[in-house]
């Protein structure tokens, strides 16, 4: 099954299952490193689950796809 992000807002991705994926400028990974303008990938209790550089090696690390609008993100999640 495919998983797919659409931007709710500018630069802040939601998954049908919940997660959130943004660039975040400030906060800390659990290993001490700061963000500094890192895509973020969270669960939906905005759990810190990775981070990287690159959105798209992130969303494709953990199996997301880009949804290219809000219509084809729903009518996935709801198929």
């Amino acid at each position: 099954m495919t998983k797919y992000l659409v931007e709710v807002e500018y630069e802040h991705y939601r998954s049908s299952e919940g997660h959130h994926l943004r660039r975040e400028e400030t906060g800390v990974s659990p290993n001490g490193n700061s963000f500094a303008g890192r895509w973020v990938l969270r669960d939906k209790d905005f759990n810190y689950i990775d981070h990287d550089q690159f959105r798209h090696d992130l969303m494709e690390h953990h199996g997301f796809v880009l949804a290219s609008s809000v219509k084809e993100f729903l009518g996935k999640a709801l198929a």
